[in-house]
């Protein structure tokens, strides 16, 4: 029924939007309004294409809506459409330079496009306007972290479980680095620390189980290996190395 009435207003809006040459009015917004509504409902429910669509139809309305521009890059992002994403991104912040979420979300692209530099900045501009903003230090140390800058990475991920405890991915990636550092003990409780956060992290449980079959404790690193394999069986070639029984 909400769906059906939200069209209902979506329609008429854009009919009478169309009798009118003004760039702004009353009824010109109502319609933008309406098309992000839907695009909202449709990114609720990971109809990411359909988010778009309704997103774009607000933005020919409302061109100048940084956080349209915003919400659009991000259904583009679940859609794996990179540089679209980033486009957004940067169109919000050419419009508001001061969206601390939307240098962290072009950060983010950035690093997955592997421009870490540019990303690194990003996050650094995010934290400038946001200095507690958790997933901008989670995200620059991840960026910090696949440069080999490993000090500064792990100063990030303190960072940003300092802000909030409950970032379980802040734990995992930490203890990759003491990992490294051949500290396996606190590796192992920082893992540990994520999968009870987040009991699906898959990851948490791939990296707790070889660094237990690395301190000889088989049993306990199969169980986890196994149970990253239910969450993520698409692991198998990367896990079957370790756990030749492995049978997803």
């Amino acid at each position: 029924m909400f769906r059906r009435e939200l069209w209902g207003l979506a329609i008429a809006a854009l009919c009478l939007a169309g009798t009118t040459v003004q760039a702004e009015s009353p009824v010109r917004n109502l319609a933008a309004r309406v098309e992000v509504l839907a695009g909202d409902t449709d990114a609720a429910a990971g109809r990411w294409r359909a988010a778009v669509t309704h997103y774009s139809r607000a933005l020919v309305l409302q061109p100048r809506e940084p956080l349209t521009h915003y919400a659009r890059g991000y259904a583009h992002y679940r859609l794996g459409e990179l540089a679209e994403a980033e486009a957004d991104f940067t169109a919000a912040l050419g419009i508001d330079p001061k969206l601390a979420n939307a240098y962290n979300a072009r950060g983010h692209v950035r690093s997955l496009r592997d421009h870490l530099d540019d990303a690194i900045a990003d996050f650094d501009r995010a934290i400038e306007l946001e200095p507690e903003h958790n997933y901008a230090y989670f995200n620059r140390g991840l960026a910090r972290h696949l440069k080999g800058e490993t000090a500064d990475a792990l100063e990030d991920y303190d960072r940003a479980i300092a802000v909030n405890p409950h970032l379980a991915d802040a734990h995992a990636y930490r203890g990759l680095i003491w990992e490294d550092h051949g500290d396996l003990d606190r590796a192992v409780r920082d893992f540990s620390k994520a999968i009870e956060l987040d009991p699906d992290n898959a990851r948490a449980y791939l990296w707790r189980g070889l660094v237990k079959l690395r301190q000889g404790k088989e049993a306990e690193g199969e169980r986890d290996l196994e149970r990253c394999l239910k969450l993520r069986p698409d692991l198998k070639a990367k896990v079957k190395k370790y756990l030749p029984t492995a049978n997803v």
